[in-house]
This record gives C-alpha cells, sequence and structure tokens, in this order.
C-alpha cells in the first residue's frame, strides 16, 4: 500500500514566533486593512466631483464603481492565486502600496481614461493584498484563527466607514488636489508588512495549489455561496437604504441620516467581527453563523418599519450590522482549512468573488424594484441572509479539511537546525520533526496545524 503524500516544510526561524512578536504582527495586518479599504471606501464619495468634472450621467457613473467592484473583489481569488506561488508578504506589501497610491490619485485624474485606469491598476492591487493578508493574519495567530480574522476584517469594516468622511473633509478644507494624502498611511504600512510581518516558509508540496475553478466545485463553493447571500443582504442595506430613505423615508438626499444610518451599519459589522472572535470559542461556529444570520432578517427589515433617523431606527441598522457580518471570519477560516494547498485563493474566492458576486446580484434588485416597487424589493435583499444561514450551517457543519495539513499557515516545531517538518497529508496530528542532513537528529515533537486551531 503506498504511503499518502507527504509536504515537506523547511524550518526557519518565522515559523516559531513573529520577527517582533505576534501584537506587532496583527497591527501592522489589521492597520494595513483599515487604510487601504479607506483609499477604496473613499471612491464612491468622489463620484459626484467626478460626474461635474467630466460631464458624467448616472449609468457612466455607476460604472466607475462596478469597475471598482470587478478589479477589487472579483479578482481576489486570482490574487490568492498568485499568492500562493510567490508568497503571500510579497503580495501583501506590493498589493497594499499600489491600492493605496494609486486609488488616492482617482480625485485628481486629469481624463477619464486615467480614471480607469487606476481604478483598475490599483484595484488589482487591492484584490492581491487581502487574501495574502488574510493568509498572514491566520499565520500570525494559529491557535486562535477565527479571532485572527475577526481582528483582520473588523481593521476593514473600519476603513470603509471612515473612508468618505476623510475624503470629503480634505476635499471641503484644502481641495481635491490634496486628496493623494489619503495614500501616505497605506504606503508606509505596505512596506511596514514587508519589513516586519515574518517571511513566507520555503515549502515543496506533493500536491500543487489547486486553481480558484476548482476550488469552487467543492466545499470552498458552498462557503462562497453562503458569503454571497450575507454579502448580497448588506450590499442591500448599504446600497438601497439610502435610495429608500429618500424616496420614501422624507429624507433629504443631503441629510446627515444618511451617513449616520450607513456608518452605523458598518460600524456593527466591524464589532460583529471582533465579538465572534470572543463568541467562537463558547459556541459551535455552524450554530452561531446560523443563529446570527437567522436573526439578521427580521432586524433588517424592522429597519423598514422604523421612524428614519430615531433612536430605535439608528440602534436596529447597528444590531443588524453586528449580526449579517458575525459569519464573515468563520467562513473564511473554514475556507482556509478546506484548501491547504491553496489558502490564498480560497480566502480570494470566499472574501472577494462572493462579494463581488453580491455586488452584480444587487443590480436585480435594483431591477425588481422598478417592477414592484423599493420597499418590497429591498426586502427581498435582506431575506436572502435566510438561505444564507442555512447554507452555512451545512459548509461549517462539515468539518472534513482536505489536502494537506495547514503547515503554510504556521507550525509550531520543536526542531533542532537542519530539520525539516514533515507532516502525513491526511493526518496532521501525527507530524513530526525529521531529519533533513546527515548529522541532525531527529526529534518527533508533535505539532499543531491550523485544522486542530
Amino acid at each position: 500500500m503506498l504511503a499518502p503524500p507527504r509536504a515537506v516544510l523547511t524550518k526557519r526561524s518565522s515559523l516559531t514566533a513573529p520577527a517582533v512578536g505576534t501584537a506587532v504582527s496583527m497591527a501592522a495586518l489589521v492597520a494595513s486593512h483599515t487604510f487601504v479599504d479607506l483609499v477604496s471606501g473613499s471612491i464612491g464619495a468622489l463620484l459626484p466631483a467626478l460626474k461635474d468634472r467630466f460631464s458624467l450621467n448616472s449609468m457612466q457613473a455607476g460604472s466607475i464603481i462596478a469597475t471598482l467592484a470587478a478589479s477589487t473583489a472579483l479578482a481576489q481569488p486570482i490574487g490568492g492565486r498568485v499568492a500562493d506561488r510567490i508568497g503571500a508578504r510579497r503580495v501583501a506589501a506590493f498589493g497594499a502600496v499600489l491600492a493605496s497610491a494609486l486609488l488616492a490619485l482617482v480625485g485628481t485624474a486629469p481624463h477619464l481614461w486615467t480614471v480607469y485606469a487606476l481604478i483598475v491598476v490599483g484595484g488589482l492591487g487591492s484584490a492581491g493584498y487581502h487574501p495574502a493578508s488574510a493568509v498572514l493574519a491566520r499565520r500570525a495567530l494559529p491557535d486562535r484563527g477565527q479571532l485572527a480574522i475577526s481582528l483582520f476584517a473588523s481593521g476593514g469594516m473600519v476603513g470603509m466607514s471612515i473612508g468618505p468622511i476623510a475624503v470629503l473633509l480634505i476635499a471641503a478644507h484644502a481641495g481635491l488636489r490634496f486628496t493623494p494624502l489619503l495614500m501616505i498611511p497605506g504606503v508606509v504600512l505596505g512596506a511596514v508588512l514587508w519589513r516586519l510581518v515574518p517571511g513566507d516558509p520555503r515549502m515543496v508540496q506533493a500536491t500543487p495549489p489547486r486553481t480558484p475553478h476548482k476550488l469552487l466545485r467543492g466545499p470552498i463553493g458552498t462557503l462562497a455561496a453562503a458569503a454571497a447571500l450575507a454579502g448580497l443582504a448588506a450590499t442591500t442595506f448599504t446600497a438601497g437604504l439610502p435610495m429608500w430613505l429618500t424616496e420614501s423615508g422624507g429624507v433629504e438626499a443631503d441629510s446627515a441620516v444618511i451617513g449616520v444610518t450607513v456608518g452605523l451599519f458598518q460600524a456593527g459589522a466591524a464589532v460583529g467581527g471582533l465579538l465572534i472572535g470572543w463568541a467562537v470559542s463558547r459556541i459551535i461556529p455552524a450554530r452561531l453563523a446560523f443563529g446570527a444570520l437567522s436573526l439578521a432578517a427580521p432586524l433588517l427589515l424592522m429597519v423598514l418599519a422604523l421612524e428614519p433617523g430615531s433612536a430605535e431606527f439608528l440602534v436596529t441598522a447597528f444590531a443588524a450590522g453586528v449580526l449579517i457580518s458575525a459569519s464573515g471570519p468563520l467562513i473564511i477560516v473554514a475556507a482556509q482549512e478546506r484548501a491547504p494547498h491553496a489558502v490564498a485563493a480560497a480566502s480570494g474566492i470566499v472574501m472577494g468573488l462572493a462579494g463581488g458576486v453580491a455586488g452584480l446580484a444587487f443590480i436585480g434588485i435594483g431591477a425588481l424594484a422598478d417592477a414592484i416597487g423599493l420597499r418590497p424589493a429591498l426586502s427581498v435583499g435582506f431575506l436572502a441572509s435566510i438561505p444564507a444561514a442555512y447554507i452555512a450551517r451545512r459548509a461549517l457543519s462539515d468539518s472534513s479539511v482536505t489536502g494537506a495539513p495547514l503547515l503554510v499557515l504556521g507550525a509550531a516545531c520543536a526542531c533542532g537546525p537542519g530539520t525539516a517538518v514533515v507532516a502525513a497529508q491526511h493526518d496532521p496530528c501525527s507530524s513530526s520533526c525529521e531529519s533533513s542532513g546527515p548529522s541532525s537528529e531527529r526529534d518527533h515533537a508533535p505539532i499543531r496545524s491550523l485544522a486542530d486551531a
């Protein structure tokens, strides 16, 4: 009987301890996520200025956002694939610099084609940054996977919520020519990622990384479906509720109620990401995701029945944000565990591809609104969290993990110099340290993979 394939990982010091500590690595990753998403989140607030500068109609202005979504979200599986091949740290650092530098220039672009070029290339940088950084975050806290992804995701939510405010403040007080200042934190933090976050372990795999389309055929596809449906409910709120407030809620288009409502929803999403890291040690992940997504639907529907701007309305919007985002870190971690040979690509699928699909699906909500009215159409979008709950529960209940153990994300091994970590493909608990040189001794100290986290 043939022995199962084995993955050999040459030991490096970065596997056992981050270069400057786990806290610094996580802080750099969370901060970089905040400022990368701050820049990308500011593009929507620039649309009125871009419409006036280039005499665009609403459809043309909408195509700018569609281009941004396609380059930053739909391309994430490809970015993850690149990170799996050349290293997560390289892709994360370069992506942070590229996205921050180019997307921050959109407000000063002299030509429309320049706007699209900056968005496409900068968006591709963002598409590489996100799945690669998710892998680095998981590697920084290998025994607390959900907490690591929760912290990382919350940083992005904070950036998305303050991006529009930051760019408008700069534009109002200094002018659009100063909006490129927003690139500075992201560029600096990209350099910090390269300098301080531990490097990628050198790995020789018997099984090559799977391509994104192959990953979609298995459990990753199920997890992505849950993420896309939850994302549709969230997108319906952030994109559809402002239209409902102005058309049916008696709110002026420039009212602060719109910004406060969406901001509180996104702030709730950030809080939900943090709470999930605490709750997952106390509640089974499948039950946690099912409960949060199921409860999100009635809260989202309740928003439509409350007085816009009232305390009850704003509290409900915040609570809905908390619940609709809670499953995100759980789905990302589960995808990483189920694709150990393509961790970044799997992260890109459930983070980016699912989000892009949700954005495209919102076009259907808009068409439905034209046919039956805005409020019923928004209700349909909000109810997408119900099937998301059932799919997430099914996917998270399946504890099977295919492929080699997740040594690439950070295994702890008590090997001495000149040794290598060796693991059986389907038995991560039996992994051990083996000699990689003729004179070194073998130390069979067990290691932990992320499948055991």
